[in-house]
């Protein structure tokens, strides 16, 4: 009987942080307090050019589930570093021209402006250095002359 090995811990890392990314998008990232106003925002209530971390969090996801059974490692590991580059560079985007927006009146002082991170935020951090980190990790093997049994789960060094 011809049975698949099962996955090792690096090559779930960035399935997981793909799922987490996904999760945290409809997750508070952000609440803004402005006087008496209060408004909390998402990747979801953003919208725009950030749904497109989502989809590369998709695309990581389904990557990984059709790429890992093929043994196409080295296709998998460029879309994973793709996707996550790209999200960061979204994330990085979108703090760069919300701190140049024209239309943000910097009259008000900072002092009445409050900003306070929400769990989505530190949740698609999390996900995206766990899919960087996968990326990385996934396709390497263990290290040569050790095996490891798998009733009792010991390594054994062969010389």
């Amino acid at each position: 009987m011809n049975r698949r090995p099962k996955p090792r811990f690096p090559e779930l890392l960035s399935p997981a942080g793909a799922g987490i990314i996904l999760i945290c998008f409809f997750l508070p990232w952000l609440k803004v307090s402005c006087g008496s106003k209060d408004i909390i925002v998402s990747g979801w209530s953003i919208g725009g050019i950030l749904w497109l971390i989502f989809a590369c969090a998709f695309a990581m996801l389904a990557g990984y589930v059709i790429l890992r059974n093929l043994v196409k490692v080295f296709l998998l590991k460029g879309i994973l570093i793709f996707c996550t580059a790209l999200s960061f560079a979204v994330i990085f985007y979108k703090y760069v021209t919300a701190v140049n927006d024209p239309d943000i009146p910097f009259y008000v002082p900072s002092s009445m402006i409050n900003f306070k991170f929400r769990p989505g935020a530190f949740g698609m951090a999390f996900g995206l250095l766990m899919s960087a980190a996968g990326a990385f990790l996934i396709g390497r093997s263990p290290a040569k002359g050790k095996t490891q049994s798998p009733a009792t789960g010991t390594e054994t060094v062969t010389r």
